[in-house]
């Protein structure tokens, strides 16, 4: 519609608004229907049901006749405001509450028109593990500040990604972003306004914490974080398959692949600790082309990190997932579902089977003297020595 009415004439701030408010419109008239039956508050003949009905002029002067209406007229930027269109606005229309619920119900009005899962939008998740970015408009004067900002946010974000495939505890990673970005943010603020310079060092401080957390998981023993999971013991009958067990063998392979990446993240940087001190160790006037050798190691290995940090959220996303939280939680339901089926499995082997006589191959059969002949034997040997007397005839002789 916005190339029609550019064609028209219509300024582009002109036809924004009047494409926001038929939105506003539709998304009103969507709500009134099931599962949502909710009472919009638009009077009857300007509703989207209503002007939809209506063609050519009458829709124009119906158009025109809900615009000019008091109450509902477009107002432009700069125009001074006329108090009786306006009353004061409601504290609970400030709430968080309330703007959470605004956020949740729209998007799953536009999610009603996207047909792809990929590409439904969602709700970032406050009090979640990561952090949100910021996204950046058109010629704002903080874009650079923003970008900077952001690049800080997305580190962490990679790093928990991290720490969630490492199998770190959600309410461990939860409990450093309060104590390490949330209160030292709060301080900072109170104790130097707001200095955005600071931000980034809290940031790395964080990081270094979640790291380290990573890095005594990898040294533990016993970490239940192997590169190759234990794989799924495949039944020849498997009555009433939840769907999750189905998807339990592919998930498990993500899980393996997140692994092998997480693996390789801490390989490069233990490698790059080592290059660190060695370089911190090389001193002399002698050895400078040394420590420029290791300042270029250091600098390959860091862009290394950098990138293979990257690939962990581009792997979940490659299977439809949208963060590794995400992809993880799913895995956790499966790996349940599978645990209960297998139960179910091992459960029904218990139970008692009818018992089929045992038939010898017929080569192996016996005879029926065969048979005597072999009992004879049993019962000569399971009587004791004592017990056998010779027997002796009394009339042995006697002719």
């Amino acid at each position: 519609m916005c190339n029609p009415l550019r064609d028209d004439g219509v300024s582009y701030g002109d036809y924004l608004e009047q494409l926001t408010y038929l939105i506003f419109l539709k998304m009103s008239d969507e709500y009134s229907k099931p599962p949502y039956k909710k009472e919009t508050g638009i009077p009857a003949g300007y509703t989207w049901s209503d002007m939809n009905t209506l063609k050519g002029a009458e829709l124009e002067e119906q158009y025109k006749s809900t615009l000019e209406e008091p109450g509902c007229r477009i107002i432009k930027k700069g125009e001074v405001y006329e108090r009786k269109l306006f009353t004061i606005k409601e504290e609970h229309f400030k709430s968080e509450g309330f703007l959470d619920e605004v956020k949740r119900s729209y998007t799953d009005l536009i999610n009603l028109y996207v047909k792809d899962e990929k590409n439904k939008l969602k709700v970032f998740e406050r009090g979640g593990v990561y952090l949100a970015t910021k996204k950046i408009g058109k010629n704002n004067p903080k874009a650079e500040r923003m970008e900077v900002d952001n690049r800080y946010w997305k580190w962490w974000n990679e790093t928990v990604d991290r720490a969630l495939v490492a199998d770190v505890p959600e309410h461990q990673i939860l409990m450093i972003k309060k104590v390490e970005i949330s209160d030292k943010i709060r301080n900072s603020i109170k104790e130097n306004g707001n200095n955005p310079n600071l931000f980034g060092d809290i940031i790395a401080l964080a990081v270094a914490a979640l790291q380290l957390l990573i890095r005594q998981v990898f040294q533990k023993p016993s970490a239940v974080i192997s590169a190759n999971p234990q794989t799924v013991e495949q039944e020849p009958e498997q009555p009433k398959k939840p769907p999750l067990v189905d998807k339990y063998p592919s998930l498990l392979e993500i899980k393996r692949e997140l692994n092998r990446k997480n693996y390789a993240i801490n390989e490069k940087e233990q490698q790059l600790e080592k290059v660190k001190k060695e370089l911190a160790n090389t001193k002399g006037l002698f050895k400078g082309k040394l420590r420029k050798q290791l300042q270029g190691q250091i600098e390959k290995l860091e862009k290394e990190i950098t990138s293979l940090n990257h690939q962990l959220p581009e792997i979940v996303q490659k299977y439809g997932f949208k963060t590794v939280q995400e992809f993880l939680k799913e895995l956790k339901a499966a790996e349940t579902a599978n645990k209960t089926y297998q139960a179910s499995l091992t459960q029904n082997k218990k139970k008692p089977e009818a018992q089929t006589p045992k038939v010898k191959p017929l080569g192996q059969r016996q005879s029926v003297l065969g048979k005597l002949r072999e009992n004879q034997r049993n019962i000569k040997e399971r009587e004791p020595q004592e017990t056998r007397t010779p027997i002796t005839r009394k009339d042995r002789g006697a002719r």
